[in-house]
């Protein structure tokens, strides 16, 4: 408060935070939307562009998580030794290349090693600029640096998305990892420029210290029960990045935007955690929280019912100029009921965590708490890819004629797919348009049998997606186009194949009188989500005995005291 030699009444003064805080959460920001944005589409860029198997795609898409949750942990000791700012470009270079080389060198090796990279930046970063928004506030503005750094994460999460379902649907899964690799170029060049350390270097704790305090924290049972409790609820919330995506393109199709979907989970934390957990404010802790364990296997309940909720009649909903799948409608559910149990769950398990811990270690045992997430990710490898092999299988592990009919299921303005030889046969430069060749002409007519010989084909160069080429076609007056598409697969004996084929659509969708059904290899897609029910309850009836039996414990042993 400025001092003008005038009595004045005391006031709080709102103490503006240093340039650096400021400068981190940009570059927290950057980080985030590069990872969420990668992240989104990870399982499927691996299935689909590398030719990882389901349950190999979700292995790897897993374990990638897993690891960057367990790594702060002794991330931390570099960072307190050299420095947050050499640290922070340390990160944003080994995130910079790794994204560059995951989507530069389609091969599974290179893809494992550029994880790695990226794993090890990304957990780098979290305690760095979490640090720098501790020591750049003072215990009365604590709670606004720590509010101002949760929104920058939410922010970015929700931009990352967004920006991710663009490039999909226009440039493919491959683009989004040199959007990634270019966001945190940005963030690496704005550390370099203008961050400033704010917390001398320490090497006062050690690797060796990090383990002790890690088996400290594990030998305390109740502490450990209650995280993997906590990890059941990280599970089923975990499916909106690794397994709904795939879900939705096998069984309603491309299109959809699943990244723009995943975005209504943090803005409903961002909207309603503040008031939520201040109306729960007089719960005990384990009342709110096993209000969200209720919560969550709901959201995986909407999302069964949504795929029994498939368009019978071949339409879709309408409201005025837009239109939308019903399925997309409940899978919208049941990511705000995903975000409503977090709210729920996360703020008061955070507090509980702290009263589980002993006198003095409150820091401690919140700073392992993230062994949850890390526990969640690791089941969610191991039992997802056997789940979509299982239910939602990958089309491209049959024949032509599956693929056929789950494209006319799933698109509707597909009409049929020409085979690599076939395709290879249209002209494949900008000049004016040239008629069809006779073999590619009796192809057409197994669609059109009335089809005359005067087709008239170009090239469109407006693609921009990799490996993707687009032809125009005229028929009978109307415009068509023909898409490639490149496909890459393992199939169950290891062999790797890979080949071309091209699709023929329309431009408007086809109006059916009989919708075209599924093959019956996904009649039970939905019994994916009827498993992590099961894991919602298993995780509510276990915090339900965990609450009884610790209470037990606690009077008897104040019995005992008196």
């Amino acid at each position: 408060m400025i001092n003008d030699g005038h009595s004045q009444s005391p006031v709080t003064e709102r103490k503006p935070f240093p340039p650096t805080f400021w400068f981190a959460n940009l570059t927290e920001l950057f980080e985030r939307a590069a990872y969420y944005g990668m992240f989104i589409t990870l399982n499927r860029y691996l299935n689909q562009d590398i030719g990882f198997n389901d349950f190999w795609s979700a292995i790897i898409s897993g374990n990638f998580p897993a690891l960057m949750y367990f790594l702060p942990m002794f991330a931390g000791l570099l960072a307190d030794r050299i420095g947050f700012r050499k640290s922070l470009i340390m990160a944003f270079a080994l995130l910079t290349v790794g994204y560059a080389l995951l989507g530069f060198y389609q091969l599974k090796a290179t893809v494992i090693i550029a994880l790695l990279l990226i794993a090890a930046g990304g957990a780098t970063i979290k305690p760095c600029i979490s640090g720098t928004a501790a020591h750049s506030s003072t215990g009365e503005t604590r709670a606004r640096a720590m509010s101002i750094f949760y929104m920058v994460v939410n922010i970015g999460s929700f931009s990352g998305k967004m920006l991710a379902g663009v490039l999909n649907e226009n440039m493919g899964l491959q683009a989004i990892n040199y959007y990634a690799s270019g966001m945190s170029l940005v963030g690496l060049l704005v550390i370099i420029f203008f961050y400033r350390n704010i917390k001398p270097t320490s090497s006062s704790r050690s690797i060796t210290a990090v383990f002790e305090d890690l088996w400290n924290v594990i030998k305390n049972l109740r502490f450990l029960i209650l995280v993997l409790i906590a990890g059941g609820f990280w599970m089923l919330q975990g499916q909106m990045y690794i397994s709904m995506p795939t879900f939705i393109e096998r069984v309603i199709g491309k299109g959809y935007k699943p990244e723009w979907l995943a975005n209504i989970n943090p803005l409903v934390v961002v909207l309603l955690a503040v008031p939520i957990t201040h109306l729960m404010r007089k719960l005990a802790p384990t009342s709110s929280i096993g209000l969200g364990l209720l919560i969550i296997p709901l959201s995986m309940l909407c999302w069964a019912w949504g795929f029994q909720a498939r368009p019978i009649d071949g339409q879709l909903l309408h409201w005025g100029s837009y239109s939308i799948h019903p399925t997309i409608i409940y899978f919208a559910v049941g990511i705000a009921l995903m975000g409503l149990a977090e709210c729920c769950m996360q703020p008061r398990f955070l507090e509980f965590v702290s009263k589980q811990a002993p006198p003095g270690k409150e820091g401690l045992y919140l700073g392992f708490q993230n062994l949850n997430s890390c526990i969640s990710w690791i089941f969610n490898s191991l039992i997802t890819g056997i789940l979509l092999a299982s239910f939602c299988p990958n089309p491209n592990l049959y024949s032509l004629e599956f693929r056929h009919q789950w494209r006319q299921a799933t698109n509707p303005r597909y009409y049929l797919t020409l085979t690599e030889p076939l395709g290879q046969q249209l002209p494949h430069d900008n000049d004016d348009p040239v008629l069809l060749s006779s073999e590619l002409i009796n192809a057409l007519h197994t669609q059109w049998p009335e089809l005359d010989d005067n087709i008239l084909v170009t090239k469109d160069a407006k693609s921009q997606a990799p490996d993707e080429l687009i032809w125009n076609l005229s028929i009978h007056g109307e415009r068509y186009q023909i898409k490639s598409q490149k496909i890459k697969i393992t199939r169950p004996n290891g062999e790797i194949a890979q080949w071309k084929e091209y699709l023929l659509v329309g431009l408007e969708a086809r109006q059916y009188t009989v919708p075209p059904q599924l093959p019956a290899e996904y009649a039970r897609a939905h019994h994916i989500w009827y498993v992590f029910i099961g894991i919602g309850i298993a995780t509510l009836t276990a915090l339900i005995i965990y609450k009884l039996v610790t209470e037990r414990i606690d009077r008897l042993a104040r019995a005992r005291g008196q």
